[in-house]
């Protein structure tokens, strides 16, 4: 059962655990590498449905879905650190029973999102600034106000990323409710900010090195092929995102076993322990 009266291991985290989880995520994500592609084209195909109805939906159901996606990764990652098969329709069995707890969590997502987007738009008014830009605006953008703008993101797009850290793992690995999840993972991120802050820096140099990487590949095809292959190219750039965003997960899930008590994992150790004796 899990330990509702106190989730959090002691430990304090200090910035190495940062790359620590880093270079662990890697690993995990070689193990669940397809099933993690697998899972985002499933997505992939619901979204391209949703987009035939109304193109502002898909923005809604991506931030409706992202936590039973998250949930769904988590538990593939929690199998593959306990060396047990992926079996497809096990990992959906264990997500249907879930779903409910995660279909909720998934509104409170939406909520949150569209709240912190009301405020950053009245952030904007407040400060004078344009809600909507232009490639023209951006490129006559004085440093000030360009300054100002990845400040405001920053204060309301944190908010939303610390409820949606951990929840959904906090859902579907240890079972609690979509409100408590949302406290606990607030609490947990800010546990070991330390840590995050340089997981954080790790995958914006990795997002920027593959930006570069996608930028030498863009102007290859460019060269072979002539720009009228910009579906091949917007296809890579795709790949590349979602595979840094999986390598992300499977870091994210590192964090998650360290931070949280896990009873199970403990149970496992003390056993080979005594077998040991």
């Amino acid at each position: 059962m899990t330990n509702k009266t106190n989730p959090f291991n002691n430990k304090n985290f200090t910035w190495s655990d940062g790359r620590r989880w880093f270079d662990q995520g890697l690993i995990l994500f070689k193990k669940n590498k397809n099933t993690w592609y697998l899972a985002c084209f499933s997505v992939a195909v619901l979204m391209m449905l949703v987009a035939n109805v109304s193109l502002q939906l898909v923005t809604f159901l991506m931030v409706f879905v992202s936590p039973v996606l998250t949930a769904f990764m988590m538990n593939a990652c929690q199998k593959s650190h306990k060396q047990q098969p992926l079996v497809w329709g096990e990992l959906l069995s264990d997500l249907s029973k879930k779903s409910n707890v995660l279909l909720v969590l998934g509104a409170m997502a939406l909520l949150i999102s569209v709240f912190f987007h009301y405020v950053h738009i009245q952030l904007l008014m407040l400060f004078q600034l344009p809600v909507e830009i232009t490639q023209d605006m951006v490129e006559n953008m004085s440093g000030q106000e360009a300054f100002v703008r990845a400040v405001l993101n920053l204060l309301t797009s944190v908010p939303v990323a610390l409820a949606l850290a951990f929840s959904p793992a906090l859902v579907m690995l240890k079972s609690h409710t979509a409100i408590e999840a949302i406290k606990l993972s607030f609490i947990g991120v800010t546990k070991a900010w330390k840590a995050f802050l340089v997981l954080t820096l790790l995958f914006i140099l990795l997002f920027f090195a593959v930006l570069l990487l996608v930028s030498f590949v863009f102007s290859i095809l460019m060269a072979v092929l002539g720009p009228s292959n910009q579906v091949v190219m917007n296809m890579i750039l795709v790949f590349f995102v979602i595979t840094v965003a999986g390598i992300g997960l499977c870091a994210q899930y590192q964090a998650f076993i360290e931070i949280f008590n896990n009873e199970t994992d403990k149970t496992k150790e003390d056993s080979a322990f005594y077998t040991e004796i």
